[in-house]
């Protein structure tokens, strides 16, 4: 057999669970392997080694996990903003407090600590809206003109509304037509919990009796008339002067005609708001849009109007009696979409066009006199199984995943706006969707997590609706199994989507759909053992994506650990490529020549690795140098810098698939075992060795001649060397290659150089 069999210059496959190892006919098998804890599978084939993380600071609160949202009003307009328990605080893109007047910018939140696991939020200009899973009453986040932040009600306007009552029997009336009024119904329909609920009533009678608005015509004071659905009336008296040429249609206020002054009084449909509950047919309620008081002449706006009994009456789709939306929200031409309320969680409603705001959602959904238009408010059922919508996401399309299945919101057409009367919901898949982690867009494809939580897929929707994509997980159940818990794309240049686990741990995921590249990475954050990949003593709490230098999207965590007794808890950012930076929880210095740094008292008494630059701009490494009580460490002797990076180094590992080589010959049983391996690695540092499946490894050697006290001024640059992977005949090894070091490395190539036969 050749010794070319087995070669291999790409691993962006990834890791591949352990029932894969031996599946030689798979595609992914020749670029994949058995672990790349702490490594980067890159698109054009290297294994590189996982950036380091920068120290941001410590989280607001120690005794809770925070959470990190972003602020993203554009590439060069973003902040973090970390919500505690009950209070909440800003970061500008590099980590930063954002200050006023010299202080950590801080505000009220009204989110408990128990409560952040739970939020769904969009952000649309400079407010972001937050939904929660237990479908409590939305909230807003708004930073003001002046640089201000601060939490609101959300508010939703004139719906939307779940069905109009049918049965005609089945009424309501008001004592007024504005202000305070009382309600009475029928039959049985109040309930405590109804306080906050709004509800809708028409008049049963339409519009009869009102006068159409028309130019030169002479009204009588108060006398209303009919205009574009809308019921008017006029402040002037009989005899001022002639309606002019522009006819009414403003929703609010007073205009003139050109002639005479108009003020709005209904659209058909009025809507109050329940603020007491005497029993089960009265309420008492304030009215928030003037009931449609109907009338063949005139109203006098000084003069009470009682609301006849009415049965086209509907109750708010939404309310502290009914739930609030709970799926992660969309925008979507220009429109807030939002599903997944506990009364109709099968249902999404869309606002109207430009119908939302910094303070509330206009859901009008046409006009009580039966007037729709194409910009009006939407409502939908959400596929054909009534299952609840978990999340929205508007990428090439609007897609809806639901527990049933996944789905597209369009027009009558694909290519159409959604409007009232052409909103389409066209099925998919029938895969499910997970409604904890909110799905991202990668390039042309939606990445989300399916049903179970434990499946990564991707969807990619052409004109046609013919769905490209599949299982991302199918190979990597080892690590995917673990269950996915939230997803983070960072996007160019290393096409990463960073996956916190439910354990705690978190992985990478390496996805470049236009070269076919997909490939799984443990992580592990200080990782001193491979063992960490599973189990890390570092616990990742959650994890989000904000653009930060270099012009590229940055990962933030949110991650805990045990120290001294207590939890430490920090926010890390992940360091770009350019910045060359391979350490954990690190620290930057940069001034004047100095033998000691200070600012690290998040590793107080821990051992730290020191990078410093010399005088030419190559960097030395010095290990083990223990940082003080009082938060300092310092370079050997007096050796002295202008940079000195400082933090915990973590251990990049590869390990491949079993060496036994098959190819031409395998179905017959024959097979050939690696007994050397030239290894191609670019670095300063590194070991290599072979690994048995429950002996552990071999004796691992330095890489080339580059030990551990010879990496003072030195630059990564590419290595070759043999390695022996020699092992009995009932064993099977694997090769291992691994760094610790503060420098970076890369994996390009493994070339046989001995075989033996098996």
């Amino acid at each position: 057999m050749s010794k070319d069999v087995g070669f291999k210059n790409r691993f962006n496959a990834g890791e591949l669970s352990d029932e894969s190892w031996s599946n030689s006919d798979l595609q992914q098998h020749a670029n994949g392997m058995a672990l790349g804890l702490n490594g980067l599978p890159r698109a054009q084939g290297p294994l590189g080694k996982r950036y380091g993380f920068w120290f941001a600071g410590l989280c607001a609160d120690q005794d809770a996990a925070t959470r990190p949202v972003p602020f993203r009003r554009s590439v060069d307009d973003a902040y973090m903003i970390e919500l505690a328990d009950g209070v909440a605080r800003v970061r500008d893109a590099l980590g930063a407090p954002v200050l006023s007047a010299g202080t950590p910018v801080s505000f009220s939140s009204p989110f408990a600590a128990a409560d952040l696991a739970g939020l769904r939020w969009v952000q649309t200009g400079d407010v972001i809206v937050f939904f929660h899973e237990d479908g409590r009453r939305p909230q807003r986040l708004l930073r003001a003109a002046d640089g201000s932040w601060g939490f609101a009600v959300y508010a939703f306007d004139n719906g939307p509304w779940r069905a109009e009552n049918t049965d005609e029997s089945f009424t309501i009336s008001a004592s007024a037509v504005t202000g305070a009024v009382t309600l009475e119904a029928s039959q049985p329909l109040f309930v405590a919990g109804m306080v906050g609920t709004r509800f809708r009533l028409r008049s049963p009678q339409g519009s009869i009796g009102l006068q159409t608005w028309a130019a030169d015509v002479d009204p009588q004071e108060w006398e209303l008339y009919l205009s574009n659905g809308r019921a008017y009336y006029t402040l002037d008296g009989a005899g001022s002067t002639k309606t002019g040429n522009t006819a009414p249609i403003h929703e609010k206020g007073t205009v003139s005609d050109g002639g005479n002054r108009w003020t709005f009084l209904h659209d058909g449909a009025g809507v109050v708001e329940i603020t007491a509950v005497a029993d089960s047919t009265h309420a008492t309620a304030t009215v928030i849009r003037t009931l449609p008081y109907q009338a063949t002449k005139t109203y006098n706006p000084g003069v009470a109007h009682a609301f006849a009994a009415t049965s086209t009456w509907a109750e708010a789709a939404y309310s502290d009696y009914r739930g609030w939306p709970t799926a992660w929200p969309a925008v979507r031409e220009e429109r807030l979409v939002v599903a997944g309320g506990a009364g109709e969680p099968d249902k999404f409603d869309a606002t109207r066009t430009a119908g939302f705001d910094t303070a509330k959602a206009d859901f009008t959904p046409g006009l009580g006199t039966g007037r729709v238009v194409d910009d009006d408010a939407v409502r939908r059922f959400c596929g054909d199984e009534s299952s609840k919508v978990a999340w929205l996401i508007s990428a090439g399309q609007l897609l809806a995943g639901t527990h049933a299945g996944e789905n597209v919101i369009a027009g009558a057409t694909l290519d159409e706006p959604l409007t009232p009367d052409g909103a389409k919901v066209r099925p998919l898949t029938g895969y499910g969707a997970h409604p904890g982690p909110r799905p991202e867009k990668a390039h042309d494809a939606v990445l989300y997590v399916a049903r179970g939580g434990e499946t990564l897929r991707e969807a990619v929707v052409d004109g046609n609706l013919s769905v490209a994509g599949g299982d991302l997980s199918f190979l990597a159940e080892h690590v995917a199994g673990r269950g996915l818990a939230e997803l983070a794309w960072t996007g160019e240049p290393d096409n990463m989507l960073w996956v916190r686990l439910d354990d705690g741990g978190f992985a990478g995921f390496l996805y470049h759909r236009e070269q076919r590249a997909f490939g799984w990475a443990r992580q592990a954050l200080a990782a001193t053992s491979k063992d960490h990949g599973d189990a890390s003593p570092w616990s990742v709490d959650y994890i989000a994506a904000l653009p930060g230098s270099y012009g590229r999207t940055a990962l933030w965590m949110h991650v805990t650990r045990q120290k001294d007794g207590a939890p430490q808890r920090m926010i890390l950012i992940l360091s770009a490529r350019r910045e060359a930076m391979r350490l954990d929880c690190a620290a930057r210095y940069q001034g004047v020549a100095v033998n000691t740094v200070a600012g690290l008292d998040h590793l107080a008494g821990e051992a730290v690795t020191l990078m410093a630059r010399d005088a030419q701009g190559r960097w030395a490494q010095y290990r083990d140098i223990l940082v003080t009580g009082a938060g300092q460490a310092s370079l050997p002797g007096e050796r002295t810098s202008t940079e000195i990076v400082a933090g915990l180094p973590y251990l990049w590992r590869f390990e491949s698939l079993p060496t036994d080589l098959s190819g031409p010959g395998t179905t017959q049983g024959k097979r050939q075992r690696v007994t050397q391996m030239l290894v191609t690695l670019k670095a300063v540092t590194a070991r290599a060795g072979a690994v048995i499946d429950g002996e552990g490894d071999s004796p691992l050697d330095p890489f080339g001649l580059r030990g551990l006290s010879e990496t003072s001024g030195l630059v990564p640059k590419r290595l070759t060397a043999n390695v022996t992977c020699t092992a009995g005949a009932d064993r099977d090894p694997r090769l291992v290659v691994e760094d610790d070091s503060g420098f970076d490395a890369v994996l390009h190539a493994l070339r046989p150089v001995a075989l033996s036969n098996v």
